[in-house]
């Protein structure tokens, strides 16, 4: 099965690595760079800063083989390999083979996870080692543990919640079963990789003056209301979207089941089901306080597709159904792969996809015709203009500033019109300036790309002077 999975990435991921980084792969392209150039020493900050794990494999790959595209992208394809095969290994171990391949399947082909397994960031690195982890605790495999749980709380920050859940997990079960004295020596080898983690903490504190990256910690400093839409939000990405409302009917349809037959209950109703009601209790709770982005969730995923798997098989005795079944739910993920608008920036579907198809044909356009032009925009199309790494231009445009930038200092400096690039999903932000420039017809649209549910414009004026007069 390892084949087959190894197989399956690769076949549909390859056509995606050497695409334009997009997003907040910016920002995990820029700490690798830096471990690199910092002589794979991570103490070095960068935006969104985090454990150092995957920066430094991305590192050392660029140290052998040079900088690429396709390096940072071919490792999130292997993560993807890992958490789509533990996802088939930790079901068949404890449903069957048919669970366990059911919900590896739908992991991957589920349109956050498909669309995840081809962007450089942590959050599939991150479900990988999350699942390695729990398989080998269950399967009491001590030292593949103790290193999967270090890489795993090196890797992301939220990787703690699954070595804590773990321990509650343990806590729960054992009482009375074991000694106490058994009991805390487990629970201080299953929070040994903690140790790890606060290591690195410190060093962050004696090296750079923080413990954590203070942008994180600002969601947690104030006393935000946890307001209902966004646990509305946050359930509704394990439980609703993409059809996923479906396969919880049918984990409701199994478990109703288990009070009336004894079958539906002894194939469903296992001790480990605890340790993933916690942990997606405890993420669930953690990104409601804290900052949430829907790929956050990934690591909930395996639990809720295994646990899918497991009441289908409940239902349908006969394999042939329940293969049925599992193609039919491939089927309408893969149909959901893109929709009509980008949302999320993209990142939860295959709608990133033209989301950088329009940003390149803009990125293009304004380096063939307005190369030495004043160009006034916002992140990500500020760095997008700016950095070739990034993949949308050869070298650097010569005059890119961000747009609240826009004074005397800059027509003293080019005494030229300018370009003012609106994105639509970015628009809030220069939304009220845009619509003033608008009215007083200062600004004249010379060209835009996209569609309904991303544009970039590209606005000119030949006269700054008069603009700043007006406007400043």
């Amino acid at each position: 099965m390892a084949v087959f999975f190894a197989g399956l990435v690769f076949l549909f991921k390859k056509p995606f690595w050497n695409l334009p980084f997009w997003w907040d792969e910016e920002n995990y392209l820029e700490g690798s760079l830096k471990v690199l150039t910092n002589g794979f020493r991570p103490f070095v900050e960068w935006w969104s800063y985090k454990p150092p794990f995957l920066y430094e494999i991305t590192a050392l790959f660029f140290r052998l083989f040079g900088f690429c595209r396709v390096i940072p992208r071919a490792l999130i394809a292997f993560f993807s390999f890992l958490a789509v095969y533990f996802t088939f290994l930790l079901g068949a171990k404890l449903y069957g083979r048919l669970a366990g391949l059911a919900a590896a399947l739908w992991l991957f082909f589920t349109p956050l996870f498909f669309a995840q397994s081809g962007l450089f960031q942590a959050d599939l690195p991150l479900t990988a080692l999350s699942l390695i982890t729990i398989y080998y605790f269950f399967s009491s495999g001590k030292i593949a543990y103790f290193f999967s749980a270090a890489l795993l709380v090196l890797t992301k920050e939220p990787g703690v919640l699954v070595i804590l859940s773990i321990i509650a997990y343990e806590l729960l079960l054992n009482p009375g079963k074991v000694s106490s004295k058994k009991l805390f020596r487990r629970v201080l080898f299953l929070a040994s990789p903690l140790l790890i983690f606060f290591i690195w903490m410190v060093l962050n504190r004696v090296l750079l003056g923080w413990w954590l990256w203070p942008y994180n910690l600002d969601y947690f400093k104030h006393s935000a209301p946890l307001l209902a839409s966004k646990l509305k939000t946050i359930l509704s990405f394990i439980f609703y979207r993409d059809f996923h409302i479906w396969l919880s009917f049918l984990i409701g349809g199994a478990f109703l089941s288990a009070f009336f037959f004894p079958e539906f209950k002894e194939k469903l109703i296992k001790k480990e089901l605890l340790l993933f009601l916690i942990l997606a209790l405890t993420e669930t709770l953690f990104f409601w306080k804290g900052a949430f982005l829907p790929r956050y969730l990934l690591p909930v995923y395996p639990l809720f597709f295994l646990t899918a798997a497991v009441s289908m098989t409940c239902f349908f005795e006969k394999k042939f159904f329940s293969w049925l079944i599992l193609g039919l739910f491939i089927g309408l993920f893969i149909f959901r792969w893109k929709t009509d608008r980008v949302i999320w920036a993209g990142e939860i579907s295959l709608d990133y996809l033209r989301a950088i198809g329009v940003h390149q044909a803009a990125a293009d356009y304004l380096e063939n015709n307005f190369y030495d032009f004043p160009i006034f925009t916002l992140w990500p199309l500020y760095s997008e203009l700016a950095n070739p790494n990034l993949g949308y231009v050869k070298k650097p445009l010569k005059n890119v500033y961000y747009l609240k930038d826009i004074g005397q200092r800059i027509f003293d400096e080019t005494g030229t019109g300018f370009i003012l690039v609106n994105q639509i999903f970015r628009g809030r932000e220069i939304r009220e300036k845009l619509d003033r420039f608008l009215a007083g017809n200062e600004l004249v649209l010379i060209r835009q790309f996209g569609f309904s549910g991303e544009k970039v414009s590209l606005y000119q004026t030949a006269d700054l002077q008069d603009f700043l007069g007006k406007y400043q």
